[in-house]
């Protein structure tokens, strides 16, 4: 049974290590930083990928801010940053939660007024300094916005 839990372990901190790096590979000053950190902290607090998955299944479930401050709190995130904890949430449900970061917030922001004419849900701008708590309802909008998109193109796709 050590064993398991012990290879368990180990995929779980590969999977941050490759999730992390790859997050934040557009910035070589952070991603090792950033990635040894959260490794680091999952490690010496014994955070298991159960409790882990566990966290990120209840946002997927509820999404709150409440969850996502629990999915920031087991990877030892101190911030109120919002893309890094949510791409695990996108990578466990990518159909119901599209990642999220800056250069979708900068799309967003020039495009919310044109895309969100004749939708149920509407897109609203994004605080574009760094994406945080604040823009928390801004996420959920998009995310919303994306699946009534989906369903659009979905129906439109048919064959006839």
């Amino acid at each position: 049974m050590r064993i398991i839990l012990g290879r368990m372990r180990r995929s779980l901190l590969k999977c941050i290590l490759k999730l992390f790096f790859g997050r934040f590979y557009s910035q070589p000053a952070n991603r090792q930083k950033v990635t040894n950190r959260i490794v680091d902290y999952v490690l010496r607090e014994g955070i298991s990928s159960e409790k882990l998955y566990d966290a990120i299944r209840r946002f997927v479930d509820v999404p709150s801010k409440s969850n996502l401050r629990r999915i920031r709190s087991l990877l030892g995130i101190r911030t109120n940053m919002l893309a890094v904890p949510l791409t695990f949430v996108a990578f466990l449900n990518p159909k119901k939660y599209p990642m999220i970061d800056n250069v979708v917030a900068r799309w967003v922001n020039k495009n919310f007024v044109k895309h969100s004419r004749n939708r149920l849900v509407q897109l609203t701008k994004f605080n574009l300094a760094s994406l945080r708590d604040n823009d928390f309802q801004n996420y959920l909008n998009r995310v919303y916005w994306c699946r009534e998109m989906a369903e659009i193109l979905t129906k439109e796709a048919r064959f006839k």
